[in-house]
């Protein structure tokens, strides 16, 4: 009992809602692209990229070992296969999830991110490399690169078309999509909200959708295979953070 009271009350802390549209929920919230958040952004994945130690996650820097196994088994499906892994990460910061698992992929790759326009030309210049690039768009993605592998971490939610998103992400047929850290509740719709991130990240809100867990599966039932569905932290009332991993059925990989 206490323990649902907790989530109860974190809910409230977290998420205020829900609205009847995106665009009242916009007009009660700061917003994503507000300049405290690429700040403190910058100057931890700049700090992470220096001293290789720990690694940037929403603009707070994490020592704790905190690796993503079946991610890693995702990555050991190419090591006997000696090609180059393309990956594509939407919404990947600076590098957060680069930083993290660079060390730990044995092919050669090249890790795409595709982000906001303030955080690509702060990508470019400061974070850019030869296994890390930085794309606005996904148009200005597949004109070099087609992905093997596509991450979303905890972004779909924060687009006010996700779907739309979601779609263009499907039509580039990766063999892998992982959705990382996204709230989903068991109602039959979506329903948009206003998030407050805990004071020890940003002072900032911004609207964010609840999406429904399977509403959300029937993208992609017709050409994925959901192989592997994980909780993760925050513990919400009535809602739970999914990290869910998709296989594309034309693939041969174990």
């Amino acid at each position: 009992m206490i323990n649902l009271i907790k989530k109860f009350v974190r809910r409230k802390i977290y998420y205020k809602g829900p609205y009847k549209n995106w665009a009242i929920a916009r007009a009660n919230s700061v917003g994503y692209d507000s300049k405290e958040i690429l700040e403190k952004v910058i100057k931890s994945a700049l700090h992470v990229k220096n001293t290789k130690k720990g690694y940037e996650r929403d603009s707070v820097i994490s020592y704790q070992i905190d690796i993503d196994e079946y991610l890693l088994k995702i990555f050991k499906n190419y090591s006997d296969k000696n090609k180059s892994i393309n990956i594509l990460d939407f919404g990947g910061s600076l590098g957060s999830l680069y930083f993290k698992y660079k060390d730990k992929i044995k092919n050669k790759f090249n890790w795409s991110i595709i982000e906001q326009k303030n955080f690509v030309i702060e990508g470019k210049k400061n974070f850019q490399n030869n296994e890390l690039n930085f794309f606005n768009d996904i148009e200005e993605y597949k004109n070099i690169f087609l992905p093997d592998i596509i991450i979303a971490s905890s972004s779909l939610q924060y687009l006010e078309k996700y779907q739309k998103l979601l779609k263009d992400l499907l039509n580039l047929n990766p063999d892998y999509i992982i959705i990382l850290k996204t709230p989903f509740s068991q109602k039959i719709f979506d329903e948009i909200y206003v998030q407050k991130p805990s004071k020890n990240v940003y002072k900032s809100t911004y609207p964010s959708w609840i999406l429904s867990y399977n509403s959300f599966l029937n993208f992609f039932k017709e050409k994925y295979i959901l192989e592997e569905k994980k909780i993760t932290k925050p513990e919400i009332f009535q809602l739970k953070y999914l990290n869910l991993y998709f296989r594309n059925k034309k693939t041969d990989y174990d």
